[in-house]
């Protein structure tokens, strides 16, 4: 979305008369952000009213406080010339030597004790003229009607106040002999060119007040009578008026007429609702808006507006007409005057600087054919009805003559539009597309064709026409479309994220109209797998074949990857990301206790560790870690080569002045151009006492070069920036440089101590290089741990790794674009790479809790004295059940079951006496109608123990049991008139001659979303799946023939898990 410009052709007949004319192109305002910026803005200031006349015998204004001009002062006044030594306009009324005049009509003096002339453009008598005067310590310049005196001058350093205005002295030398307007003094500055020509402006300038800040004094003299001078600067410095008689306020004659018109032509799309069409930077009081179809109001900057009630068109162009003008302001929309409020802009200035916004509000439209005279003009309903032409138009400055600005949008490219009035006042657009040159006979857009990135955020190119000034695009269903670029006219490209995949319709609106192509088909980013260290890890690592080097300090780097510190997991153990050489060189950890993470850097030899604290960090939950660091330069280059450097090699330089209180710099010049005649500055780490806008100035092989200080982009500062869970975080410790990353090549694992082996699962771990933003982090985030990295970057990162390889991998794949860089691993076992997305269950096998169970047609020898076994199971209790017990299984003999009370569950081998206990009901824990996860193991020290959804569980009665266990009936006790177990059952694996540890629990778990158990659990002695649609048999998927015989079972008791 953005600012469209516009193209317009004029025929002019003969003679000069103004006949209508084809419109071509034209400019679009999005209401969102883009606008146009004028090079300067058009005024009509605020006239100058009364003038003070003196006499030139004895008249003259004696101040309240003399002004101080000892040091640095600025002087500014407007005089009618009255031929020869006219007098004195600044003065002291003692005995020191101080006086400003005009002495002649080429010579300004300024006398402190010798005369110090300057030689200015001949004055004319009975014409107005503009003085500006500074005094910079001793140096003096003259400016007269914003031209600058052909000498400067060498004032006097020490030097009395001054205290009157039209005398020096005590009035008997040269009194001053004419008009004098907007008197003012500021001292302590040192006017510029700038200021002296914005406040004479052709004659009509700006009044010093809106040109220079804090005035000591300003007199406009626009009293009618009396003796007292107002002081506009707000100090309350009353000027006394001394012997004038008669009529001595006067008007200000022939400066120009306060008239101020406008003509333009402006498309709505349908809705007018507060359409800011015109505004001034940093005056939200000014501007000119159409409220909406029937009312449009124009404001100043003191706050005082004319509302017109009108006749627009809602949807179509409108041509608007506007005149201010000595208290009649008039509004004609399409040739049809509008009734309005009566206000008199003639004494309040108007300044127009922005097109299609105020300084704070938008407007949404299209415009063409803009003209503004803000000085002198008046429209008469004939001229307008010329403009107008009957929706036809003519070409505006043949009407409107003397314009300040016209631009007629006839450029097809570019963000400049050029100002045809001949003032050379150019706008520019901000936030541009290709899409904002907009024809001027406007259609709706056509979309032709689309091509779909399959993943989301998708990255969908849309083919088609009429792809101008448009508003926006949206989706179908849940998609976002996140952001979109218009290519050209006829292409655009959006992407869109989708939180489920499926085919969806995008939309294309632009003013005029939209249309919407379906059957776009978007996929969602697949994780895959990832990875999870064993817990109790001390020689689990993946090492990568060329670790990554962001070679120095100066280098952008990325960072980024998903975390998940397992259930039980050791805190100490936290690595990351480190260094494949050295245990203190570059690494990342997260330490559990505090928590914090710490971002170690050691690209230069110089050890740095930043620090984030206070993150919320949970337990077996996902999260997402961003680093970044964007490299910092200096706006200008050198124009000298470094000694002895090639393209593209760093030599460092050494500051040869700081900032005050500046500490912490470290320059280093990168040689480019390939002429070998230019070194570009590169800055990192800047410390205490700098800012944005700091002049820096050093010294290269001898040559002292300055430049200043800037950040790109705007949005990040000089530091290694985090974002955790798409929020940037505040650093905690006071490290604040980043040193560059040195071989990151190795996970899970730092240097050779055992105890830094990490337990946390990681997944798509990216580094990169490249000027990032927390936008970036946040679209990763934001995709609910995804999203696919290449389309979010642009372009594919330097190193990926996203686990995506079947467990017992040893070689995990490289997916950047850095060439052969795989990970290898070492050590890994059991199931390790896991499914993110899940493990598809498919069915369940559903119990009526009546007379429902399963039978091995008798007993299997799960474990032997003193051996070692594992039982998983996933339920899902139904509601209903009486408060007796809720029977698992049991052998033949009812000696070995596993049972549930409401609130506490048992497990026994053998016989009561073998009990254990654990106070964990299903029911007060919720668990009636949902999956849960349970497993039961007994050790090589005979201890049993029960886990529920990856976590341990406290006994109530703890026994150790080295008895025999046995298993025939599941779902009910041996004697078959028990309460059954009533509700679903899945993957119930059995593994003989092992006890399942805590990581492997948490993997067979893998936060609800479980694992083909035989990953964890491989060779078990019974597995079954519960996968059949059909019969009594529940199949054994271990191999060895422990099939289940259904019993009772009636109707559809295979169900999807």
């Amino acid at each position: 979305m953005s600012l469209g410009l516009g193209i317009d052709l004029a025929i002019i007949g003969a003679g000069g008369f103004a006949v209508p004319f084809e419109f071509v192109n034209s400019l679009y305002s999005d209401g969102d952000r883009s606008f146009a910026q004028l090079s300067s803005a058009v005024n009509k200031p605020e006239p100058f009213g009364n003038a003070l006349e003196f006499d030139g015998v004895n008249d003259y204004v004696s101040l309240t406080t003399g002004i101080a001009t000892s040091g640095d002062v600025t002087l500014t006044c407007w005089f009618k010339y009255t031929g020869g030594d006219m007098g004195n306009i600044y003065g002291n009324s003692g005995s020191g030597s101080l006086s400003i005049r005009v002495i002649s009509s080429t010579q300004v003096r300024w006398y402190d004790g010798s005369n110090n002339d300057w030689t200015v453009s001949s004055m004319s008598v009975g014409e107005w003229y503009h003085l500006f005067i500074t005094k910079d310590g001793t140096v003096g310049r003259c400016y007269l009607n914003g031209v600058e005196a052909t000498n400067t001058t060498t004032l006097n350093g020490t030097m009395p106040t001054i205290n009157q205005i039209g005398r020096y002295h005590n009035g008997t030398i040269v009194p001053l002999d004419g008009q004098l307007d907007d008197v003012a003094i500021k001292s302590g500055y040192v006017g510029t060119l700038s200021n002296a020509q914005d406040i004479y402006n052709e004659g009509a300038g700006q009044r010093p007040n809106n040109v220079i800040s804090a005035l000591d004094v300003y007199y406009k003299f626009n009293e009618s009578s009396g003796t007292s001078a107002a002081d506009s600067s707000g100090n309350s410095n009353t000027g006394t008026l001394n012997n004038f008689t008669g009529t001595y306020f006067v008007p200000h004659d022939n400066i120009y007429t306060a008239g101020f018109v406008l003509s333009c032509w402006i498309y709505f799309d349908g809705s007018i609702s507060n359409e800011y069409i015109f505004g001034q930077v940093g005056d939200a009081n000014m501007f000119f808006r159409f409220d909406s179809s029937t009312s449009a109001t124009f404001q100043t900057s003191i706050g005082t507006s004319t509302t017109w009630t009108i006749s627009a068109n809602s949807t179509g162009w409108n041509h608007v007409a506007m005149s201010l003008n000595g208290g009649v302001n008039e509004l004609w929309i399409n040739s049809v005057k509008s009734t309005g409020t009566t206000e008199d802009y003639d004494e309040e200035a108007i300044n127009i600087s922005l097109i299609g916004r105020s300084d704070t509000s938008y407007g949404l439209f299209v415009m063409d054919e803009l003209i503004i005279d803000a000085r002198n003009a008046t429209l008469t309903q004939t001229q307008v009805n010329s403009l107008y032409k009957s929706g036809k138009g003519v070409l505006s400055n043949t009407v409107i003559t003397t314009p300040d600005i016209f631009y007629r949008f006839d450029q097809t490219s570019g963000t400049t539009v050029p100002d045809s009035s001949g003032n050379g006042n150019n706008a520019t657009i901000y936030f541009p597309t290709n899409g904002d040159w907009s024809p001027h006979e406007l259609e709706a857009p056509t979309i032709t064709g689309g091509s779909v990135n399959t993943t989301s955020p998708a990255q969908i190119v849309l083919t088609g026409t009429n792809f101008y000034s448009v508003t926006g695009l949206s989706a179908s269903g849940t998609a976002v479309v996140d952001s979109y670029t218009i290519d050209s006219v006829t292409q655009i490209t959006a992407i869109v994220d989708v939180e489920t995949a499926g085919d969806y319709s995008i939309t294309v609106n632009n003013i005029v109209g939209s249309d919407t192509i379906s059957s776009q088909t978007i996929a969602l980013y697949d994780f895959g797998n990832y990875i999870q260290p064993d817990l109790g890890n001390t020689t689990e690592t993946g090492t990568i074949a060329t670790p990554w080097n962001s070679t120095d300090r100066f280098s952008n780097i990325v960072v980024a990857y998903w975390a998940k510190r397992p259930i039980n997991a050791d805190t100490s153990k936290t690595n990351i990301i480190a260094s494949s050489t050295n245990n203190s060189d570059s690494y990342i950890y997260h330490r559990n206790t505090s928590p914090y993470i710490r971002f170690a850097s050691d690209g230069d030899g110089n050890h740095r560790r930043v620090e984030w604290s206070a993150l919320n960090i949970t337990d077996n939950d996902w999260h997402h870690f961003y680093y970044f660091y964007n490299n910092h330069s200096l706006t200008e280059d050198i124009t000298q080569q470094p000694t002895g450097a090639a393209d593209g090699t760093y030599t460092s330089i050494s500051p040869s002045a700081y900032p005050p209180g500046g500490t912490g710099l470290d320059l280093r010049a990168v040689v480019s151009g390939g002429s070998g005649d230019i070194a570009r500055l590169s800055v990192m780490a800047v410390g205490s006492g700098y800012r944005v806008g700091d002049e820096i100035t050093f010294t290269v092989d001898g040559q002292e070069a300055k430049a200043v200080l800037s950040k790109v982009p705007d949005t990040v500062d000089f530091e290694l920036n985090l974002v955790y869970d798409g929020v940037l975080q505040t650093r905690s410790s006071s490290e604040y440089q980043f040193d560059g990353v040195n071989n990151f090549g190795s996970i899970f694992y730092r240097g050779s101590n055992n105890t830094l082996h990490s337990e946390i699962a990681v997944d798509d771990l990216v580094f990169d290089q490249h000027v990032s933003t927390v936008a970036e982090a946040q679209a990763i985030y934001n995709n609910e741990r995804g999203g696919n990295v290449t389309n979010i970057f642009g372009s594919q990162p330097l190193y990926w790794y996203k686990f995506n390889e079947a467990n017992g991998a040893t070689t995990i794949a490289q997916s950047g674009s850095v060439g052969s860089a795989d990970m290898t691993l070492t050590n890994f076992t059991g199931a390790y790479l896991l499914p993110k997305s899940g493990y598809n269950f498919e069915n369940a096998l559903s119990y009526d809790g009546t007379d429902d169970y399963c039978d091995l047609g008798g007993n299997i020898t799960v474990a032997n004295s003193s051996t070692e076994f594992t039982m998983s199971v996933w339920l899902k209790p139904e509601a209903g059940l009486s408060s007796g017990q809720l029977w698992i299984f049991e052998n033949s003999n009812g000696k070995d079951l596993w049972f549930f009370y409401p609130t506490v569950t048992y497990f026994r081998l053998n016989g009561s006496g073998s009990q254990n206990a654990w106070t964990y009901g299903y029911d007060s824990a919720g668990h009636i109608g949902s999956w849960h996860h349970y497993v039961v193991t007994r050790d090589s020290s005979n201890v049993i123990e029960m886990y529920v959804d990856g976590v341990q569980q406290t006994k109530s009665t703890s026994n150790t049991n080295s008895a025999n266990f046995q298993i025939q009936y599941i779902g009910t006790r041996a004697s078959l008139s028990a309460t059954k177990y009533k509700g679903l059952m899945d993957e119930f694996i059995i593994k003989s001659g092992y006890a399942a540890t805590p990581a492997d629990v948490v993997s067979l778990y893998n936060d609800g979303l479980g694992i083909d158990s035989s990953l964890a659990l491989p060779s078990p002695l019974a597995y079954w799946k519960f996968n059949e649609t059909t019969g009594t048999t529940a199949s054994d998927s271990s191999g060895n023939g422990n099939d289940l015989t259904l019993n009772n079972f009636t109707g559809t008791p295979w169900v999807p898990h």
